[in-house]
């Protein structure tokens, strides 16, 4: 059976020795299933959806298990000249210089206003994304890399979704991948990423929720 994984720079391994020592390597040892792995550094929520549906679209894909940590609200993925870009207030993927004035527009943009709307924009995606694996019998679950939804499902839970356990406690700060291994007593590189110790522990925190 496949382990597939997709998220962003705390999926991927970023910073460590060995992507062996990665928290997906470790959980696909734990399940005894064959790794896909496609996080990217500084990958969008957008990119993620993207390249996941892509991905499941493959023919022959089949005996599949899906995991995704999604990443921070404000990023997004650019389509300039049939080539994907992911930006976001830190940086950005070695954008065309056509596309230098844009992102410092954007840059300024980006707020709480402009961060909630995506949010509830993906909110809605990646519900339909969930829905669309449970149609097609294919387990999955997703969980927050850094940070809840940042829309009014916050304030008012009756905004929430139904999940059906397939959603790691999606309208949970503490819950989410960076802030419970913080609260746990980890520490965090320089990089705000964590290291073999910490993945350790979120592959058997999975494990154990699967």
């Amino acid at each position: 059976m496949i382990l597939y994984v997709n998220g962003d720079s705390n999926s991927s391994g970023h910073e460590l020795d060995s992507i062996n020592n990665a928290w997906p390597a470790r959980l696909g040892e734990k399940l005894k299933m064959t790794l896909v792995n496609q996080s990217q550094a500084g990958a969008s929520n957008p990119s993620i959806l993207r390249t996941t549906k892509n991905f499941l679209s493959s023919p022959g894909i089949e005996n599949i298990f899906v995991i995704i940590g999604w990443t921070s609200w404000e990023r997004e993925e650019w389509n300039f000249q049939n080539q994907y870009y992911n930006v976001n207030a830190g940086g950005h993927d070695s954008l065309p210089v056509e596309l230098h004035q844009k992102y410092k527009d954007w840059v300024i943009e980006q707020d709480g206003s402009a961060q909630s709307a995506k949010s509830k924009l993906l909110h809605n995606e990646i519900y339909q994304l969930h829905k669309t694996l449970q149609l097609k019998n294919i387990p999955h679950l997703f969980f927050n890399a850094l940070m809840p939804f940042q829309h009014e499902v916050l304030v008012d839970p009756s905004q929430g979704k139904d999940w059906n356990n397939c959603f790691l406690y999606p309208y949970l700060n503490d819950c989410s991948y960076y802030w419970y291994l913080k609260n746990q007593g980890f520490a965090s590189t320089s990089g705000n990423h964590y290291l073999d110790s910490a993945q350790q522990h979120w592959a058997q925190v999975l494990y154990n929720y699967i």
